[in-house]
Parts: C-alpha cells; structure tokens; sequence
C-alpha cells in the first residue's frame, strides 16, 4: 500500500499567506515512500529476493522484515548490472530491515541514494552492491565481515568509521571516493589493492585488540608496525600479520600425518608444532577433488603463512594449494614436494634449511606465484650429483629453478637392500624402497639370492609408477617380466649387463622416456607394448640376434623418427626363414618393420631330416561349430588372434589328437596360428559362430 503525506491542516486558517505557501511547496515536493508486497517480489528458499515487479513510481524504497509470513534475509546476486533486481531505478532512499545478511552483486547498482544505514546482521556486501551512487552518510554494522570489490565505488562517501568486526575490503571497494577521514577497525584481515579510494595519502594501520598482532605487511614486501601511520600504496594489499599455532583440537593426526584442520585460519600465520595429539608431525595430507571442489586440511584456507615442524618429511600433493603464502622455510628433512603444493599463493621467496634431505620436487609444486625466484638447494647426502629435470637436463645446487612446471630429482643414487624388497627363487615378489629416491640400483644378490627376475603382477608393476630417472640392472638378471618398470622417467637403459636376459615381457618399460636402445643378443622374446610411448628414436639388435618374437606394438608410439629393422635371428639347429604377421605377411630380415602396431614372429625351419620336412603338412585340424579337433605330430603352441591383432587365446598343445572347446570366444573372424616345437608353422582363418 502507498503511504503518502497528511495534506488535511493544510485546510486550517493560516494569518501569514506566505507561511501557507511554504507549508504548500514542502508537501508538494515531499517524496512518498512505498513497501514492498508479496504482489513485488519473489523470494527463494534462503529468503533472498530473486525478482522484484513494481514499476519504481516511488522513489523511497522500504523493504519489510517478512514478506507473506517468510523472513527477508537477502537480496539475491546478480551476474551484472542490467539484470540487477534493484539496478538502476532511481531511487532515493532505501530502508533495508534488521535480519537481513546479504547484499547482493549489484544490488542497488546505480541510483540515487545519499544517504544509506546498513542494519545489523548483514554480513557481507557484494560486488558493485552500492556502486554509482551518491552515497555521502553511510553507517555500516557490527555484523558486517566482507566489503567486496567495487561495493561502494564511485560514491561520495568522504568521512567513515569502519566497524569493528569487519574482516575484509576487497579491490576497489571504495574507488574513486575521496576521503577526508577514515578509521579502520582492529579486526580487519586483508585491505586489498586499490579498496579505500583515491584520496588518501596517509593511514592508520590499527592495532590488535586481543595482542593477536603488532604488524602489518603489504604485497610489495613492506613491514610496519600496528599503529603506525604510513604512506599508503593504493597498489599494494595490506595485511595484519596474526600468528596462530594448531592444537590438538584444531586437528586429526594419524601415524604421524595431519589429515584434517578445522581451524578458521584466514590470514593467518599458522605454526605447526613438531608434536600434536602425542604424535611428531612427520607429513600433512594433500588436496584431493570432491564434487568438483578441490579440500583438504590446508588448501584454499586464505592462509598467510606457514611455519612447518621440524620433522616434516613429505609435503603431499595441494597440500598448501590456493592460500597467500608470501615466503615459506621447507625443514632440512623434507624429501618430498609434491605437485602443485605450494602453487597459486604469492611467494616471492623460498628457503631450504641447510643439509637439506630433498630428494624430489613434483611438477607446478611451485606454479603460479608472480615473481617468485627459487634456487636448487645443495642436498646433504652420498654421491649427490646435482638435480635432473624430467627432460634430462642437469643443475648444480644454487642454480635457479626456471621452469616450475616440471619434476626435478636430486641425482644420488641408491642400492636396493635386502630390507626393501621380498625374494623368493631369485624373483623379487614386492619391495617397500623408499621411492623418493629416483637413481636406482638393483644388485646382483639380494637376500643371499641370485636376481633372476621381477614378479609379474596383473597390474601395474613392482617397479612401475616409482618415477625413476636411472636405473642399473642386476647382470644376472633373465627375465623383465609384466610392466616391471612402467610409467616412469628413464631416459636410457643398459640392458647389455645383463648377459642372460632371454625374455622382455608385455609393457616392462612402457611409457618411459627412452631415446634409443640396443636388444642384447640373448633376448629371444619382446611382449607387447614393451617398449611403447617412449621417445625411442633408434634401436638395434646386437648380433647375434636370437629374438624370435616382437609382440603387438611392442615398439609403437614412440618418435615419427623410428626406423626398426628386422634382426636375421639364429636358432640352433635351425634355418631362419623370415618373419610373419598374423595376416600371414612375410619380411625378410634386415627389412624395414612396415607397421610398429603388429605382432611379428620369426619363423624357423629345421635343418632338414626326413620326418622334419613332413611335420606341418601332417598337422590336421577341424573346426565343428566351435569345437576345434587337432591332431598333431608333436606337440605344439595354438595361438588365436581377433582382426586387429589382439591375442585372445593360447595354449600349448601336446602331440596326438586333441579337442579344444572355443564356445567362450565371441562370434566373429579370427585367425588360428600354430607353432610346432621344432620350428615349423601353419596359419588359417576361423570363423566362430
């Protein structure tokens, strides 16, 4: 309902005509004031308008507590200020209600106002809310913790006492005012570039009520004293420096690690003891996604610095991710930095304590910090030799870190010991290492055995994902078995110490970084992927070769460079006769490999004998429906490939006549290949139903 002036003692007789036209013109000029209605606005569940109908006629807006029996907390944000609800109507005046918590982005971009009283409860004022008005009296609550950027930018507001309580006045908040006083209030935590306007020379750093501070800090590495009064830098972010040290309560500790942090610690300067819930403080878990959103105990916390305890040792992944560090000390035991940990902060400057333990640095651990310059530091173990960048590159201790978005290692080499690793025949079945450590050797004895080989896993690798730049073989060892040392940064390889290797199986240095590679002369078989997505650009077979099979892609994706030549294998007692796909297409040896992603096989023939020649011309074999009857002269190797190459089925096969149910291969063209034991070879296509 509109609520208009009393015009009715106009009517009573006034002696001073004059007296009667001025009463006249103030009521004539006198500005009616309009509440809103549940008819005006729409409210969503929080309580904060969303949309707003009323066609602004009246000028003086009065926004009522409660709105058709529901609580008005808020005016809902706006993505800009044309689609503001209040945005640019003109208005005069605005009577806001106590209970209210929110001011939205834009609110009441662009008006008329000249005087405003925020009432108490609302906690923050957003975006550009007030922003283009002309705004001289302002009274701001108790209650009020956030000023955001533009809030009151371009306003007239020339004398203020901010009130105690509010914590931050983000960019540009006040631009373009000019004051003439202006007193900050003790609680406050950030004054962001640019927040008080253009008009002021001097300010009042305040002081600490509660000792929680007695300095300030700005962006541009300036320190001054609480109560101090200083040449203001509208450039530069101001901060308090408030210290603040965990406790038992603040955290969750297990074995050692910080798990979780529920302390507030915005702005702060935040000590971790060396010691918390009767536990030394050995590492602090990173940041992981959750719904999209990436938490952990101390990312995106808004904290200004750190002080980390002494017997720190891994420094996870995000771990202080999305703060305003501006320095940080990294503890001489520290050996561990992982990715991303300290990026997006302000760091200028970061210390390594002397004999410094570090032995690896994840790849953006310190990205996206303006200006930072960060130095390799001199690590105090055995044999370190400088650090290796994950393209190879070596620096000494003292060099500058340039490019923060790669892994470094510190070069010291480490000998596995009988306490890493389990073995059992010669085959080591796991290892517990320490796999900061990146330059590995494996001796040729552990645990009073002769290494033979590495179990192989059905994932992933015992070596695999370790992150190695070098590493050094057992001489004895024989076998690579299954992604033995997949995923990792090798660079280079010697596989010529080990002088009874015979067997590289399926994915053993897979995605490594490999620029060339000499198969020794003992290995008779390559698995598939073996050495695929590296940057092989050469490799060779020493002579003489005795490989006898290169599995699907064994050599594929690596660089367009790459050019493999089939070896001529020998095998005693046999004639080498040429290589064949499972498309039964054959290459001689010392040609070129036309396609890296097929499985090739060297076929042999035994140097003749009279029942030799004969044996795969009396190999007999049937397919009935999908039962496949064989009958063989000696036993054999029955291999089944699908129409891209991929093996789906093998099995050793013993001489006389057999039956093999097929029923679980699905429907569909293949191709059957079988090998005898002496050397020979037949192929045929099956279709299965």
């Amino acid at each position: 309902m509109k609520n208009f002036y009393n015009l009715s003692a106009l009517a009573a007789p006034v002696k001073k005509g004059g007296a009667i036209l001025f009463m006249l013109g103030l009521a004539l000029t006198a500005k009616a004031q309009y509440t809103l209605t549940e008819a005006d606005v729409e409210l969503d569940e929080d309580g904060y308008i969303t949309s707003c109908s009323y066609d602004f006629t009246e000028k003086e807006l009065i926004i009522p507590a409660t709105i058709g029996e529901q609580a008005v907390l808020g005016i809902a944000d706006s993505f800009g200020a044309w689609g503001a609800i209040f945005a640019d109507k003109g208005l005069t005046s605005i009577t806001l209600p106590e209970g209210m918590v929110h001011l939205g982005d834009y609110a009441f971009y662009k008006n008329a106002l000249t005087s405003l009283v925020v009432p108490e409860g609302v906690t923050y004022i957003g975006k550009s809310a007030f922003q283009s008005n002309s705004i001289v009296d302002l009274e701001l609550p108790s209650t009020l913790k956030v000023i955001e950027s533009t809030a009151f930018y371009f306003c007239d507001v020339a004398s203020l006492e901010l009130p105690e309580g509010l914590e931050q006045i983000k960019s540009n908040a006040f631009g373009a005012n000019e004051f003439t006083a202006l007193i900050l209030p003790a609680s406050l935590k950030l004054i962001e570039a640019n927040a008080l306007g253009s008009g002021i020379d001097k300010l009042v750093l305040p002081e600490s009520l509660t000792g929680a501070y007695s300095q300030w800090a700005n962006s541009k590495g300036g320190l001054f004293a609480a109560g101090e009064e200083i040449d203001y830098d509208s450039s530069a972010d101001y901060w308090p420096i408030l210290t603040y040290t965990l406790t038992d309560d603040d955290v969750t500790v297990e074995e050692g690690v910080i798990t979780a942090c529920s302390a507030d610690l915005e702005g702060f300067v935040v000590t971790i003891p060396n010691v918390l819930e009767e536990q030394s403080i050995s590492g602090i878990s990173g940041g992981t996604f959750v719904d999209g959103v990436r938490i952990g105990p101390f990312v995106d916390k808004g904290i200004k610095g750190v002080v980390l305890p002494a017997g720190l040792k891994r420094i996870e992944d995000y771990t202080f991710f999305s703060n305003t560090l501006s320095e940080v000390v990294i503890p001489s035991g520290v050996e561990f930095i992982g990715q991303a940990a300290f990026a997006k902060n302000q760091l200028t400057e970061v210390q390594f304590q002397g004999e410094s333990q570090l032995l690896f640095i994840t790849w953006s651990a310190f990205n996206d910090n303006y200006g930072l310059s960060l130095s390799f530091p001199e690590v105090s173990r055995d044999g370190f030799a400088g650090w290796q960048d994950s393209n190879g590159v070596l620096y000494q201790a003292g060099d500058e870190l340039v490019d923060k978005q790669l892994n470094y290692a510190a070069k010291v080499p480490y000998v596995i010991t009988d306490e890493d690793v389990v073995v059992e025949n010669g085959f080591i079945q796991s290892t517990s290492y320490n796999s900061n450590y990146k330059f590995i050797i494996i001796p040729d004895e552990l645990d009073g055995q002769a290494v033979k080989g590495i179990k192989a896993l059905t994932e992933n690798g015992i070596f695999s994902h370790k992150g190695m730049y070098e590493l050094t073989l057992p001489t004895t060892l024989e076998e690579l078995c299954f992604a033995a040392f997949a995923w990792n940064n090798l660079s280079e390889i010697d596989l010529s110490r080990c002088v009874n290797l015979s067997s590289i199986d399926e994915y053993a240095f897979y995605r490594n970084k490999l620029n060339s590679l000499v198969v020794p002369a003992t290995v008779a078989e390559i698995g598939s992927e073996a050495f695929a997505s590296n940057r092989l650009t050469e490799v060779g077979f020493e002579e003489p070769a005795q490989v006898a099979l290169m599995g699907a892609s064994a050599f594929n994706a690596n660089s367009e460079d790459l050019e493999l030549v089939f070896p001529t294998p020998v095998k005693e007692g046999f004639e080498f006769k040429y290589w064949i796909n499972w498309s039964d297409e054959t290459f001689e040896g010392g040609a070129l490999v036309p396609d890296l992603k097929r499985e090739y096989e060297a076929v042999f023939s035994k140097i003749p004998t009279s029942l030799d020649e004969h044996m795969a011309d009396a190999l007999e074999w049937t397919l009935v429906g999908n039962q496949l009857a064989i009958e063989s002269p000696e036993s054999l190797v029955l291999k089944l490939y699908n129409m891209s190459g991929q093996l789906v089925y093998e099995s050793a096969v013993p001489s006389g006549a057999q039956t093999i149910d097929l029923d679980f291969v699905a429907a569909g063209t293949f191709v059957l290949k079988a090998k005898g034991e002496n050397g020979w070879m037949r192929t045929k296509k099956i279709i299965m139903q």
